[in-house]
């Protein structure tokens, strides 16, 4: 499906690239990083629904996610690319949901400042994106399909939202899929069938079919 496809990666060298960090190989690690950086910051997008979103750039979550993932490559033994990509992700649900939580807080507390200042520890990130513009590569009518995917995608259920991350964002193998989800691999095979069905019915009419 348009807007659904990335860039291939080659998982030799991103598992290569995941042990040169972990070894403590800093240019490694900023490649390892910068390799994942949009596909990351489209999980995020769709992970953050539309409220958050109104208050909280995705770049900001994948920054600080990456920062994290900066300070912990070296805990991890990552051996596959979907791997690193589901290992991202995780990192940055977590930071999700303390964006979550704050503006949960802040409708009890209407005197709070409006916006969220993300840092870690008390101290502001310190890993910095490649840029917080989007690939080169890619000109305004491949943004827009891509914007319009992840926000259909966004307004699945989660179950059928999460097969169709980890299958085409994330690239995991059904094997990757079902033990992710606790299905096995036949009954997420279905479930990623009625997710793609319902992520059609939403994105075609958006799209003029």
């Amino acid at each position: 499906m348009a807007g659904t496809d990335f860039p291939p990666l080659d998982p030799t060298e991103s598992v290569h690239l995941a042990a040169r960090a972990r070894a403590g190989n800093s240019a490694a690690l900023d490649d390892l990083l910068l390799r994942y950086q949009d596909r990351l910051r489209r999980i995020v997008r769709i992970r953050l629904g539309a409220r958050l979103r109104a208050n909280v750039e995705s770049m900001d979550i994948v920054q600080e996610a990456m920062f994290v993932a900066a300070r912990k490559i070296g805990d991890v033994e990552l051996q596959s690319s979907a791997a690193i990509i589901n290992w991202l992700s995780r990192i940055a649900e977590h930071k999700i949901h303390d964006a979550n939580d704050y503006f949960t807080a802040q409708r009890r507390d209407r005197g709070r400042e409006a916006s969220m200042n993300l840092v870690i520890n008390g101290e502001s990130v310190g890993w910095e994106p490649a840029d917080h513009a989007l690939p080169p590569s890619k000109n305004a009518e491949q943004l827009e399909v891509e914007e319009i995917v992840d926000e259909a995608l966004s307004e699945l259920v989660e179950a059928q939202r999460e097969v169709f991350l980890l299958r085409h964002y994330c690239g995991a193998d059904w094997d990757e899929v079902a033990q992710e989800l606790g299905r096995s691999i036949d009954a997420v095979q279905q479930l990623y069938v009625r997710a793609r069905a319902a992520l059609r019915k939403k994105v075609e009419p958006r799209l003029g079919g």
